[in-house]
């Protein structure tokens, strides 16, 4: 599989998210996730995306568990910013509820600069790593980016190696500027989709100048844009090209400025192999500015 550059380090175009993964109890089996790992090994797929509160951390132990033996062939991107409780086991059962605690006592975020370090920590303990590749603030408040000691945090980490670079998870057009005028920051993550409202779009030139690698997320908008009643544009290419919706998706996100990779998050590995042929396909320029007005 082709890469590109974020940071130093050399990105598979397609990455795996594993928000799927979180809750096993939805059909995934501790096998279907290895092999879904195997699958991604094979196919050239170098980066996994997860999250601290991802299933209160069950996420991040999973991958790490998934990891064994084969940490060289994976770079890892964690993210962190949300609240929420990691109860030790025999009390894991109890985590959504003290979640929904935290969130109505006004918890629902904490981008301190303690809270953020504490984050790292904690992830790499459930990941079972001494360093990850990418660390993403996960949809802070554009304040968030402007918080000096925060940002000193995020490099002291860096300093000590325990993560390799640092970035933000955000659809929010001042997060995203703010990303782009943060020294040090090299990745973002972000929705990159034909529909209008997104901050992509008003936010590239500025993240290409400043080298900001894209990893574009909700590229289906949760499977929305995959849906024939919202399809016209897309259909017109996928008749004229004799290709898949998801191919004109994938290949719609690709061809965007800046764009590093694209996030397939499925727990399903036959959705996995399609993607990863899919994400060579080139749509003109054209084609992307008709598919703009879906």
């Amino acid at each position: 599989m082709q890469t590109r550059r974020i940071g130093t380090l050399n990105v598979s175009l397609l990455g795996l998210g594993t928000g799927r993964l979180a809750s096993l109890g939805a059909g995934h089996s501790r096998a279907d996730a290895e092999r879904l790992f195997d699958v991604a090994s094979e196919l050239g797929v170098n980066l996994i995306d997860t999250a601290d509160s991802y299933g209160a951390g069950a996420c991040e132990r999973l991958v790490g568990e998934l990891l064994k033996g084969r940490r060289e062939k994976f770079f890892i991107a964690s993210k962190a910013g949300y609240t929420f409780a990691d109860l030790p086991g025999p009390f894991r059962a109890l985590n959504p509820f003290a979640k929904k605690a935290l969130h109505l006592l006004g918890r629902r975020q904490n981008f301190t600069p303690r809270h953020i370090r504490a984050c790292v920590d904690a992830s790499l303990g459930r990941l079972g790593l001494d360093f990850m590749d990418f660390f993403l603030l996960h949809t802070p408040p554009a304040g968030a980016m402007e918080n000096l000691a925060l940002l000193d945090t995020l490099r002291d980490v860096q300093r000590e190696g325990k993560i390799r670079h640092f970035g933000v998870s955000s659809d929010d057009l001042a997060v995203l500027e703010a990303a782009a005028r943060t020294p040090g920051c090299v990745v973002a993550q972000t929705p990159v989709n034909p529909m209008p409202q997104g901050a992509y779009l008003t936010a590239s030139s500025a993240l290409l100048a400043a080298g900001v690698g894209i990893v574009a997320n909700q590229v289906f908008l949760s499977g929305k844009l995959l849906a024939s009643s919202a399809s016209g544009r897309v259909d017109e290419i996928v008749k004229e090209r004799g290709i898949t919706r998801s191919a004109v998706l994938l290949g719609y996100a690709i061809a965007q400025s800046g764009v590093a990779c694209v996030l397939s998050g499925t727990a399903n590995v036959e959705h996995l192999r399609a993607n990863a042929t899919a994400i060579n396909t080139q749509l003109s320029a054209e084609d992307c500015a008709r598919l703009r007005s879906v």
